[in-house]
């Protein structure tokens, strides 16, 4: 198999996993916004996944998924800082009044 495409698959199958283990915990809360907190943290995952999948220079590879996860990591932090305590997000609260039993 070519390896861009093993490395592509792969990388969307672990971003298939990441957000469908976190799918029944955002219908257990009753809460949507979840998946907006640990979006930044996927993109780690992700650059971790490469890191460990590629050829390359290493020293370029481990600086890439350096940026990558301070990044991550700070968009996790902020969200989850500035949700707390505020309940599901506007957003997700209009879809699930319009859809009703049918949001999930």
């Amino acid at each position: 198999m070519n390896p861009t495409i093993l490395l592509v698959t792969t990388h969307l199958a672990a971003a298939l996993t990441y957000m469908a283990c976190l799918w029944p915990v955002s219908l257990a809360k009753k809460d949507a916004s979840i998946a907006d907190i640990f979006w930044g943290l996927g993109f780690v995952m992700i650059a971790g996944l490469a890191f460990f999948f590629t050829d390359g220079y290493v020293v370029r590879k481990l600086l890439i998924v350096c940026l990558t996860s301070i990044w991550g990591i700070r968009l996790f932090l902020h969200i989850l800082l500035r949700n707390k305590g505020k309940g599901e997000d506007p957003r997700y609260r209009s879809m699930r009044k319009s859809r009703g039993k049918r949001f999930w």
